[in-house]
């Protein structure tokens, strides 16, 4: 069975393409802190697919922490041998918190509270 988990944060911005039959590809990477040395970080190339695609292109970005369920895949390429993390499933690993996201922030000054 060929099943991987990783939770990590996305290294770099998202690239999106679609297909000839306009079906959406998604490549990413993802930084991976090792469990028992902080300082050691692995890096995932991730690939997503049609619907899980388009939802990873436009909820996440450089920096959010994800969550991923898939397979490990590996290719040869000039005597070179490259893994690539096929994306199943993805969730929210962390929460929106800044200004800028979609959350609206209450000033200081205002009198009320909007609740």
């Amino acid at each position: 069975m060929n099943k991987t988990f990783i939770l990590g944060n996305i290294a770099k911005d998202i690239e999106l393409r679609m297909t000839k039959d306009n079906k959406a590809i998604a490549k990413f990477s993802v930084a991976v802190s090792r469990q028992f040395s902080k300082d050691k970080t692995d890096f995932f190339n991730c690939t997503a697919f049609g619907k899980t695609a388009e939802f990873v292109h436009n909820y996440f970005g450089k920096g959010r922490k994800i969550a991923i369920i898939g397979r490990m895949e590996s290719d040869k390429y000039e005597d070179k041998l490259y893994w690539n993390l096929i994306v199943d499933e993805v969730d929210f690993a962390d929460s929106k918190k800044s200004a800028n996201d979609g959350y609206s922030k209450v000033e200081e000054d205002e009198g009320e509270l909007p609740f």
